[in-house]
């Protein structure tokens, strides 16, 4: 039989897909989930499945040989067409799975229940399932229970998907951050100062890589540099510095470099001359440019300019005054404003909406005092949409290191703000499905360990209690004491007085009994109108004296319908006796009180020694 396709499923596999959760390592915290649901449901098998185009992958499961199966063989490509629990009583008995594989061979299903896997848009990722080899049926509280685990699957898948979502938008960041510190040392720009009175030169580290020198011996002379220009250039290099100093006309000229290594570059020469009070010429200062593979200035200018526009950030500057001297296509592409309509017009744009900081107020602060800023902040694009910016705001500096205007690199961040928002949101809603669990773990706990009448401990605790006790005593040697009580004629009491009375007396004597015992003591409902209680480390003398200790004040309560006393009997452990075999000697004494009169305490000291021999 064909199974049908949710209505969304190419959305479903998509998202599925981008999750990034198919075939991931183990991880304990999908097996505890997978625990608690076999826990919760009584189920001997259980599993997370995540069903994609063709089949069904297992992420944690509990009883299945099996980690992958054809998804048209499966339970759960049935769930996943479900909003709510999908439960099948006996798969043998529905046609739709009588001869799957599953149902037919090991592991032999015949029940099944999933819950779906939801995503936040309400698409399945798969279903956290348990199965049994019988028919049956999950009461209203597992059902609930195993939603609630299926919820808790979804937000580990949920958190996982975002964490990888922000994984490669943080990867795509880095990368791009990369390219552009790789763009701006491709620049190769150095910047010099020559002093013409002391012939003197002050180099950028830029300078020395350019020319080969190396920087721990200092700026080079005017002679060093002039011998590692080209032979064929070096003429009218020199006369275009002398024509320079001596009429402050700028530098501008390329020149060819030869390196030691015999490498060959190209240079763009770019200065001008700095004159005193009086007039003269007194200092060169310029900057020198690697050009080697672009010999004009201009092809410099449009490669620079290339580099900055292929930036996904949006790079603009402003001059001292608060005019836009550049903005790049990121800039437009991200703000919805062209260059041309905002070269040489005010920067408002970057101001906060409904702000009284002035333009003056953002720039002054970055060229009056040279430091760097940086701005987070909501940015209205032309079509009026917001969205958010984090800008940092550095001072530029012309070639004499004067503060002319500020660049801005604005990046949007909205994508990283929502997703830190959604992780945010999302760890708060693990720690709340975590303390929900932890909830419900203690409620079912304490149902599977406590009597529901008496709050004592209940048979099947009892008997894990002994067992513990009993091994204690064999390793180590300690001694170990039962007492076995029974509320006498109690039948009678019932018939007189009623079941809600007689339930009355049954908490009565469990109050009693846990005020009249130690802390390491262990006191249990063991059924019906009997009591057992565990004396740790106690010999049978001792807890035949707790035992008329506790007879004496049940058989003196202040009991209102008619007077209430037990029969006891006790045994201590020994080692020809084991656990069960101690309960049967306690047993045997306590029938003994009941044969010789009731309201008695009875050693079980004969008995041990009949049922060792």
């Amino acid at each position: 039989m064909r199974v049908p396709l949710p209505h969304n499923e190419k959305n479903r596999l998509a998202m599925l897909q981008n999750s990034g959760i198919l075939n991931t390592p183990l991880d304990h915290s999908y097996d505890d989930l997978v625990a608690l649901a076999i826990h919760v449901c009584r189920m001997p098998i259980a599993a997370i499945s995540l069903t994609d185009d063709s089949r069904q992958w297992l992420k944690s499961a509990h009883g299945l040989d099996f980690t992958e199966m054809a998804r048209a063989h499966s339970f759960t490509a049935h769930a996943i067409l479900e909003q709510d629990l999908f439960e099948v009583p006996d798969a043998l008995a529905d046609p739709r799975f009588a001869k799957l594989d599953i149902v037919t061979k090991s592991p032999f299903a015949r029940f099944y229940a999933g819950a779906p896997i939801l995503s936040k848009e309400g698409l399945a990722y798969g279903s956290v399932c348990v199965l049994d080899t019988k028919p049956g049926q999950l009461t209203t509280d597992q059902r609930d229970m195993l939603k609630h685990i299926a919820n808790q699957a979804a937000c580990q898948i949920e958190l996982h998907r975002e964490i990888r979502e922000r994984e490669q938008l943080l990867a795509r960041i880095d990368a791009s951050e990369t390219r552009l510190r790789r763009a701006q040392k491709l620049a190769g720009v150095g910047d010099w100062m020559f002093e013409l009175k002391t012939m003197t030169m002050s180099w950028s580290a830029q300078m020395y890589e350019i020319f080969g020198f190396n920087p721990i011996y200092g700026p080079p002379t005017l002679n060093q540099i002039l011998s590692r220009y080209h032979r064929e250039d070096v003429h009218e290099a020199e006369k275009a510095m002398k024509l320079s100093a001596q009429t402050g006309a700028p530098l501008d000229f390329d020149v060819r470099i030869v390196l030691p290594d015999g490498t060959l570059r190209w240079i763009h020469e770019l200065g001008r001359v700095e004159f005193n009070d009086a007039g003269k010429p007194y200092r060169l200062v310029g900057a020198t440019t690697d050009i080697t593979e672009r010999k004009k200035a201009a092809e410099e200018k449009a490669w620079m300019a290339s580099i900055i526009d292929s930036c996904s950030d949006a790079v603009i500057s402003v001059d001292g005054n608060g005019v836009v001297v550049s903005w790049n296509k990121a800039a437009e592409t991200m703000t919805g404003f062209l260059a041309n309509e905002m070269i040489g017009r005010s920067a408002a744009w970057l101001l906060l909406e409904h702000s009284s900081v002035t333009l003056q107020d953002l720039i002054d602060p970055v060229i009056n005092d040279g430091e760097s800023s940086k701005v987070v902040a909501k940015r209205r694009r032309r079509d009026g949409s917001w969205f958010d910016a984090s800008a940092s705001v550095s001072p530029i500096c012309d070639s004499t290191g004067l503060i002319t205007g500020v660049a801005a690199v604005v990046r949007d961040i909205t994508n990283i703000k929502e997703a830190e928002a959604k992780l945010q949101s999302y760890a708060v809603q693990l720690e709340q499905q975590r303390d929900a669990l932890s909830a419900a773990n203690e409620k079912l706990e304490a149902l599977a360990t406590l009597d529901g009448l008496t709050g004592l401990k209940n048979h099947r605790c009892m008997q894990q209690s002994l067992q513990e006790e009993y091994h204690r005593h064999q390793r180590y040697g300690a001694p170990l004491s039962i007492l076995m009580l029974d509320v006498d004629s109690f039948k009678t009491f019932n018939d007189a007085f009623g079941h809600p009375a007689g339930d009355d007396v049954l908490r009565a004597i469990a109050d009693i009994l846990t005020a009249a015992c130690r802390d390491t003591d262990i006191v249990a409902r063991y059924g019906g109108e009997e009591f057992l209680v565990i004396l740790p480390n106690t010999e049978l003398e001792g807890a035949v004296q707790h035992a008329e200790r506790i007879r004496a004040e049940i058989e003196n309560a202040a009991w209102t319908k008619r007077p209430i006393t037990v029969s006891i009997g006790g045994c201590h452990a020994h080692r020809h006796l084991s656990a069960s075999s101690l309960l049967e000697c306690a047993d045997e004494a306590l029938y003994r009180s009941k044969l010789n009169g009731r309201n008695r305490v009875t050693c079980g000291c004969e008995a041990l020694l009949d049922l060792a021999a």
